[in-house]
């Protein structure tokens, strides 16, 4: 029932900016073209893309408004997950108070991330974060189970599910030594042939290498574009400033006072609130206590597995980025670790409450009121009054049309239809469009098969845009690119001075762009006539 709420606004029309700046823009236009092909006119062409395959799948089959519910139909699987890990070992609980308390925990836990605010900003729309938080869990899950004693064969399940996450983004390539790695324990587990161990990693292996692959093939670095810069000094698409500016984007000034608080820093921030913090030092308590060999005995190979997955995956999201949205990555195994340590506590409580009748009374409704904090967001009562307003009740007026909603809550869409519009009358379809601080828009053009170029990184930086006014060259930079049409907004062109603005319009009207009408007072339209 909550997820089929939750599942309601995925109905909309996509307009958060990674989704239509790239990934589905990206699907899109591959479905139109009816192959994969390398477009460095988007963000990251040179990305591992397994599950924006899915979205061109959709669109393929003529369902591209279903994409936001694959999306959906991950978040609600990871909770599945979760409660699946938490629930495997916590039965046959004696006591009616450990009975309650384990159902708590095995509802809350799941419904923790579900009604998360972190979550609920991101599982209804074209954004790959949720989607990647199933794929890191199912491989672990698989594994847990099977240390835990479960006989079932996961061997193909983990391997298929983690060569896909592998391929899902280009910085997931990290977690392949902890799938590889994953995979070996459970088939020594299991006692199975070294053959077999060897023959399954190389195809896990295998299996996770084809983006990678064709990135060295076309772009000679797997990775693109950090070996490219680091030992040749050059990539086809970022230059070692676009670079820098990306990196410095994603990870904020770090020192060790800072990631000890990161925790707190970023769940108690109203715009990215989450979970009760004092849970996320959980893991580094943990893996200190394994120092122990009673307590290491106590626990179990299962627990020991999935603490140091946790940990590795805190690290592995704290050097390559702070930013909240990709804690969704790792948020389901994190749930299911701190799952699994309740019910480690409601068995040792259980041990030494049954004769301890005053232990009990305490104990056990302390239990439940740390379960019932778990869930307990931090401060963000605005952003559930806002999600419920704007998402739910305000619907019906939202969804009068598509048209009309995309009119209201994306600036610059109407512009987009105008442009397409006036180069289809005109017989210029094969023109490109400059988009100025317009690049998210890059989805609605490639609907219909119109290419946009134009952002701070690529062949369409900005930078060189200027450079080529400055220098009285715009003409020939506009005829390079095949420009038949400019999009420019007037609110966020503050990265040229008044000066340089006033240039790139006068060249503009030089090289046959006339100024077009706009329904919309913050952009302007440059149509190129004859």
């Amino acid at each position: 029932l909550v997820f089929l709420l939750i599942s309601i606004p995925a109905i909309l029309p996509p307009t958060l900016w990674d989704s239509i700046s790239y990934h589905l823009a990206y699907a899109v236009d591959w479905a139109n073209a009816g192959r994969i092909y390398v477009d460095e006119f988007l963000r990251f062409p040179y990305y591992a893309n397994n599950f924006v395959l899915i979205y061109a799948l959709m669109f393929v089959v003529k369902a591209g408004y279903l994409c936001h519910f694959t999306t959906w139909l991950c978040g609600l699987l990871s909770c599945l997950g979760i409660y699946t890990l938490i629930e495997e070992e916590a039965t046959n609980q004696s006591s009616q108070w450990f009975r309650f308390i384990d159902n708590a925990k095995n509802t809350i836990l799941p419904l923790t991330l579900a009604l998360s605010p972190l979550f609920l900003m991101f599982v209804d729309v074209g954004y790959v974060d949720v989607p990647i938080g199933l794929f890191i869990l199912v491989p672990v899950l698989c594994t847990y189970l099977i240390l835990k004693g479960n006989t079932a064969n996961y061997d193909i399940d983990l391997i298929l599910t983690s060569a896909f996450c592998v391929g899902m983004k280009i910085s997931l390539f990290l977690c392949l030594p902890l799938f590889v790695c994953s995979l070996f324990l459970v088939l020594r587990w299991q006692r199975k042939r070294r053959s077999r161990v060897l023959v399954l990693s190389v195809l896990l292996i295998l299996l996770s290498a084809p983006w990678y692959l064709r990135n060295f093939v076309l772009a000679g670095d797997p990775i693109t574009p950090v070996l490219n810069l680091k030992f040749r000094g050059r990539d086809p698409i970022f230059t070692q400033v676009d670079y820098s500016g990306l990196i410095t984007a994603l990870q904020p000034q770090k020192d060790v006072s800072a990631a000890l608080l990161l925790p707190v820093n970023l769940f108690y921030q109203p715009d990215s609130a989450n979970l009760s913090t004092l849970f996320l030092y959980l893991p580094v308590a943990t893996l200190l206590l394994l120092a122990l060999k009673t307590f290491r005995r106590k626990v179990g190979p299962g627990f020991i597995y999935l603490n140091i997955v946790v940990i590795y995956l805190i690290v592995n999201w704290l050097t390559l980025s702070w930013l909240v949205r990709y804690f969704l990555h790792l948020f389901p195994v994190y749930l299911a670790f701190v799952g699994v340590s309740l019910n480690i506590v409601i068995g040792y409580l259980r041990s030494i409450t049954a004769n301890k009748r005053t232990v009990g009374y305490i104990a056990q409704p302390t239990l439940l009121v740390l379960i019932v904090m778990l869930a307990y967001p931090s401060p963000t009562s605005e952003y559930f009054k806002n999600n419920l307003r704007s998402n739910y009740l305000d619907l019906p007026k939202r969804l009068t049309s598509k048209e009309a909603f995309l009119a209201a809550r994306l600036p610059g869409y109407v512009s987009t239809q105008s442009i397409i519009n006036a180069l289809d009358a005109n017989g210029m379809k094969r023109k490109r469009v400059l988009v100025l601080h317009f690049e998210n828009l890059s989805y609605y053009f490639r609907e219909r098969n119109i290419e946009s170029i134009g952002d701070w990184f690529g062949p369409g930086r900005f930078a060189d845009l200027v450079t080529a006014a400055d220098s009285s060259d715009l003409g020939a930079y506009l005829d390079r690119f095949n420009i038949g049409a400019v999009l420019i907004n007037l609110a966020g062109i503050n990265w040229m001075t008044d000066v340089q603005y006033k240039n790139f319009l006068r060249q503009l009207e030089l090289h046959h762009f006339s100024l077009q009408p706009s329904k919309e007072a913050t952009t302007a339209i440059y149509l190129q006539v004859n």
